[in-house]
């Protein structure tokens, strides 16, 4: 036209297509897909559609429409949790699960919805479960269940350790005493068993003491061994002669039940004991042992033989007689002869050795009248000097005790002739080591031999000299060594 317009255009805003698809996660499709039209710059907010059992990784589509748009929600299986929670059940009744005391504590796991699961109780040492294992398909609400633990009986062997019995068993429950008994349901405490010999100190179980206060927490059968001490008992060894005297001191140990003893005998000198180690294994008491000395018996022998030839002038007599007696034997008598010493019996005393006497006969025309007077013959030894390299003593020696070593031989006035007089020693079987001489004076002579010639009236003297090396160990202090013995013959015979 001829003549100004004016136009006056509205713009619409555009739109645009927003599409929602939903799929699982193995990728299968789980709902149709959505499609919403949205004006250009406007916002939009599209909620994920609920399937059970599933979690969309979306819960809201939202955004500002500016172009078209293709969104894809997917969805995951959601996860259930299983719960089992373990509680006591006393015998045989459940604990109120309020009160409950948890033995194993809860077991949680998260199994996910629409999955098959199966669960086994969880294991406690010494208990055992009502319900071994639980199976089923998880839900999303998940699943709690309890089980029921009641305590496991076990067999305790009670070894006492005594030869020939039977070890005792008793039946116990996992956490409680060893006093108490699964089997009957009462309190009976554990034996005292008894061994011959000792005390019972109680029971264990490896290097751990148990007693019935003690709680089981040993998740199996197993033994309790018995520890037992020695009882203490006395061994006493008393010593007496054959005649009921003492002999020695008794002596007394105390020793441990079962202990090997073992004590050697003293000796006493002319006796033998008739135990010489008393010897033994204690029994389960006190004990007394009594070693009897008895007298040894020896031979008293009396010859007799004229002086001029030594043959037999009379029958020899013998006599057995034991340690300490005294024996009086009769010297015959024969005409024309006279004896010496000119006595009508050989007496003494056994003292622990046989005693041998020769009694010679003389021709009456050839009188002896003679007197032999012994001095007390004791010696003292010195060990003498120690060497140290040898560890040894040397040069030890005998000494007289206040001139205790001569012998004098009188030729009496009474008599017809001069005698001479033969005095020798002789050791014993026990000390041959120790020999000895006597000489006519009181110095040793290399002679070593004593033949007094003495003329009537007149008196001799002999000196006995002793040699050789005493051990040190010899016992007792005093011993006798030899013996010294006089011949005297007449002195043109």
């Amino acid at each position: 036209p001829k003549q100004n317009l004016w136009v006056i255009g509205t713009y619409v805003p555009k739109t645009y297509t927003v599409t929602v698809n939903y799929k699982l996660s193995n990728g299968t499709t789980a709902l149709e897909s959505q499609t919403v039209e949205v004006a250009y710059n406007k916002e939009y907010h599209i909620l994920s559609p609920i399937i059970e059992g599933y979690a969309p990784d979306i819960t809201t589509v939202s955004g500002i429409a500016t172009e078209d748009k293709t969104v894809t929600v997917t969805y995951s299986p959601t996860n259930g949790q299983i719960k089992i929670i373990c509680l006591y059940k006393h015998n045989g009744e459940k604990v109120d699960v309020s009160n409950g005391v948890f033995v194993g504590g809860e077991y949680n796991a998260e199994i996910s919805a629409g999955e098959l699961y199966y669960v086994e109780a969880p294991a406690v040492d010494g208990y055992r479960p009502d319900v071994e294992a639980f199976s089923g398909t998880m839900t999303a609400e998940g699943a709690t269940f309890y089980v029921y633990y009641e305590a496991e009986t076990y067999v305790i062997t009670l070894d006492d350790g005594v030869d020939g019995n039977t070890d005792a068993q008793k039946i116990v429950k996992y956490g409680e005493l060893y006093g108490y008994n699964a089997e009957t349901g009462r309190y009976d405490g554990l034996p005292t068993p008894i061994k011959v010999g000792y005390s019972f100190v109680g029971w264990a179980l490896g290097n751990i003491a148990v007693d019935e206060n003690s709680t089981v927490s040993t998740a199996s059968n197993h033994t309790l061994k018995a520890i037992w001490k020695a009882q203490s008992f006395t061994i006493t060894v008393n010593y007496q002669k054959d005649d009921g005297t003492k002999a020695f001191e008794s002596i007394t140990r105390t020793l441990d039940y079962a202990s090997t003893y073992s004590f050697d005998s003293p000796v006493l000198r002319g006796y033998t004991a008739d135990m010489s180690v008393v010897t033994g294994i204690l029994p389960a008491q006190n004990t007394v042992v009594t070693v009897t000395y008895n007298r040894n018996t020896y031979t008293v022998t009396v010859r007799f033989l004229y002086a001029s030839n030594s043959s037999q002038a009379a029958t020899t007599k013998q006599l057995s007689l034991k340690h300490g007696e005294i024996y009086s034997v009769e010297i015959p008598q024969i005409e024309n002869y006279y004896t010496n010493p000119q006595t009508d019996a050989v007496t003494g005393t056994v003292d622990a050795a046989n005693v041998e006497v020769t009694i010679y006969y003389y021709e009456q025309e050839q009188r002896m009248d003679f007197t032999v007077t012994w001095s007390a013959m004791r010696f003292s030894y010195n060990m003498g000097i120690w060497n140290p390299n040898k560890l040894e003593y040397e040069n030890g020696f005998f000494a007289p005790i206040n001139n205790g070593n001569t012998v004098t031989v009188a030729n009496e006035k009474t008599s017809t002739i001069s005698i001479i007089a033969e005095v020798r020693f002789t050791p014993v079987a026990e000390y041959s080591a120790i020999g000895g001489y006597f000489t006519e004076t009181s110095s040793e002579s290399a002679d070593k031999i004593a033949l007094l010639n003495i003329a009537k009236g007149k008196s001799g003297t002999a000196y006995l000299h002793l040699e050789g090396v005493l051990d040190k160990s010899t016992q007792p202090s005093t011993i006798t060594v030899g013996k010294a013995s006089v011949t005297v013959r007449g002195g043109n015979k």
